[in-house]
């Protein structure tokens, strides 16, 4: 009931879209994918950028980035190797980029976010899916809003082709499929 009414009386104040952005200290833009055939692998990148608008319980207009020489998997010769011309080749593409080109869903719905993502030298059609709860004021008297967002994308597919067979088993040393995890807690920005 409380979330009501604050997002009443947020509605009622504000007339026209808010911009809410990343609070880097609660936020994760992470990402899995499976490694030798029988596990996964996690990683994050902790240089980012987030944003998105809030009008009468929709977001829109959402803009991601991430600077991929930030890229954090706990290792650190992994993370060199990632960095390098059989991954990302960072020198020459240093970022990734999702800007949303229509989101549908409501407040405490599931969201379906579609825009184009670019890694590297492509740039594709991608759809997270998204649950976002808010807005709520915090201890602070600021204005907060938290999303998931998930999505699954062919690394091959963003020339990401770096792999190795295994010796003895079928499989390659690394999956082909990487889920992109995105937990963001936003701020308004003033």
């Amino acid at each position: 009931m409380k979330t009501l009414i604050l997002s009443v009386l947020f509605f009622s104040v504000h007339a026209q879209a808010v911009t809410f952005e990343a609070d880097k200290g609660h936020t994760k833009v992470g990402f899995e994918i499976e490694h030798n055939a029988i596990t996964t692998i996690d990683g994050e990148f902790s240089d980012y950028d987030f944003s998105y608008s809030f009008d009468n319980g929709a977001i829109s207009n959402i803009v991601f980035t991430a600077k991929v020489d930030s890229i954090n998997t706990g290792h650190p010769k992994r993370d060199e190797h990632l960095k390098g011309d059989d991954f990302f080749n960072v020198k020459k593409f240093p970022e990734i980029k999702f800007v949303s080109s229509k989101v549908e869903g409501s407040m405490n719905d599931t969201y379906k976010v579609k825009g184009r993502l670019t890694i590297k030298d492509m740039t594709k059609d991608f759809t997270f899916t998204a649950k976002c709860k808010g807005p709520i004021e915090d201890l602070f008297g600021g204005t907060k809003m938290g999303c998931k967002l998930s999505g699954s994308l062919d690394r091959y597919d963003y020339n990401l082709k770096w792999n190795k067979p295994l010796n003895k088993i079928k499989g390659l040393l690394v999956g082909k499929e990487v889920t992109l995890a995105i937990k963001v807690e936003a701020t308004q920005k003033k």
